[in-house]
């Protein structure tokens, strides 16, 4: 029995911080993500201060000296680190999708469509279509009307996420991988990566996986099953916290952070 035991992931417990304008003195911690410029060369990040009235609150204060510009990051961020031998680890069942919209023509004259791209991986069988799952989701309207860039895509892509959960197959697998339709992505590669991040079975865990800037950019984005349910679960709280201007992955990003979800990096 104590053999099986030792078998058992420590998963942390959830991590629940304040969100701006609210009550920060039990916490001590804040939700909201660092606010950047344009260029994430400079930022200020939240942080849990009196106010007026005995009243504690997450108030925008200068980055701490010698802050890393290329790891921006929330403050109370938690990183999972590697399983130990013997214990459970997540599985390698990959739900792979892709957000299409069918209908919108490229961007530019000499770039394929979406649609056309999607069609090559139908096609020859490469990209999504060699995880365990897979799916292509109606892409939506951009924030705005907007082009086709990703400066305005975050509405959009709350939309593509509620089709997952609709959808539901997400849950009969251990990890949940958003892929553009013009990434070049090898799901053989992503379960090698995944054995070797060890990460504890049943974690709250998105993967950190590019060294640029914020460190997790939408071409790639990978969540474990457990990380979706929570964000399913607390959405609406990044719905009205994180900013609704810039690109989808950064929201992303600000709400797993925002919500409690731990991640590792890759």
């Amino acid at each position: 029995l104590k053999d099986v035991f030792k078998m058992k992931p420590w998963v942390p417990p959830l991590r629940q911080c304040a969100w701006a304008g609210e009550d920060c003195s039990q916490s001590k911690c804040c939700a909201n993500a660092p606010v950047p410029n344009w260029h994430f060369t400079e930022f200020k990040w939240y942080q849990c201060k009196p106010q007026a009235n005995n009243f504690q609150g997450c108030a925008l204060e200068p980055a701490p000296a010698g802050s890393d510009y290329t790891k921006l990051s929330n403050m109370v961020a938690r990183e999972v680190p590697k399983a130990p031998e013997g214990v459970l680890l997540q599985g390698t069942s990959l739900f792979c999708f892709a957000v299409v919209c069918w209908d919108r023509p490229p961007k530019e004259g000499f770039w394929d469509s979406e649609a056309a791209l999607a069609n090559n991986i139908k096609k020859t069988g490469r990209s999504i279509m060699g995880c365990e799952g897979h799916a292509f989701f109606q892409g939506g309207a951009l924030n705005g009307g907007g082009d086709a860039s990703s400066i305005n895509n975050i509405d959009s892509f709350i939309g593509a996420w509620e089709q997952v959960r609709n959808d539901g197959t997400y849950l009969k697998h251990d990890w949940t991988i958003k892929v553009d339709a013009d990434a070049v992505f090898f799901p053989e590669r992503l379960r090698a990566h995944i054995r070797d991040l060890r990460t504890p079975q049943g974690s709250r865990v998105y993967l950190r996986n590019i060294a640029f800037k914020f460190q997790f950019l939408g071409a790639l984005e990978v969540f474990t099953k457990e990380a979706l349910e929570r964000y399913f679960e607390a959405s609406d709280q990044c719905t009205k916290h994180v900013g609704h201007e810039g690109g989808e992955d950064y929201y992303m990003l600000a709400c797993m952070d925002g919500i409690g979800v731990d991640h590792q990096t890759d």
